[in-house]
């Protein structure tokens, strides 16, 4: 914890004749909202590792191509990093990212072109809702079967910014394929930044 000096080098010039256990409420009451804000997030986290999880489950299980195709597992678990890191600090919606993730590309039929993969993983998503499986609410729900159906065209529209970040964060992962996404295709100012490109790439271990 930063010390009462430390933290009144950092404050307004005003504050510099205020006594010590002034500076020190400040301290503790900011120390204290960051400290709720990572719990808040870390809770949120688990709870999305354990959506994830249980709905990868699913859609693995049906999945009809191999532990070794570029548009499995490891992709997913991909996509829903990048997806959530890109959300961070915004308003897109980390549930509707999380499914997105686990179901975009579990109704694919080849790793080559498949052009009809979207619309299938979107009645994927509407058949597993219908059965009480997917933990979403009706606005959820749209924005995941919107996402899915369109994300593998490069110039679908949505001013959505969950949307957006479902697409930008599987363009992300294109490095996988040996190829780099182009920032034209890219919705969102964090996905365009090379900070964030770093990020997806430190995950394929470049």
């Amino acid at each position: 914890m930063l010390s009462v000096e430390e933290i009144r080098k950092h404050l307004p010039t005003e504050y510099n004749d205020k006594p010590d256990e002034d500076i020190r409420a400040i301290r503790d009451n900011v120390q204290g909202l960051v400290e709720l804000a990572f719990d808040v997030m870390n809770d949120q986290l688990k709870k999305e590792k354990e959506v994830f999880e249980k709905v990868a489950e699913m859609a693995g299980s049906q999945f009809k191509l191999g532990e070794d195709s570029h548009h499995g597992i490891q992709h997913w678990q991909r996509v829903k990093r990048i997806g959530l890191h890109l959300a961070a600090g915004t308003d897109a919606d980390w549930r509707v990212i999380t499914l997105f993730a686990a179901l975009h590309d579990a109704k694919r039929e080849s790793d080559g072109n498949d052009s009809d993969h979207g619309k299938r993983a979107a009645e994927y998503a509407l058949e597993l809702h219908q059965q009480g499986l997917l933990p979403v609410e009706d606005k959820q729900l749209e924005q995941l079967v919107y996402a899915c159906r369109h994300h593998a065209d490069r110039h679908a529209k949505s001013d959505d910014l969950t949307i957006q970040t479902c697409w930008d964060a599987d363009r992300l992962d294109l490095y996988r394929l040996g190829e780099i996404p182009d920032e034209k295709y890219l919705y969102t100012p964090e996905a365009k930044k090379q900070s964030t490109r770093d990020f997806a790439l430190k995950l394929l271990g470049k």
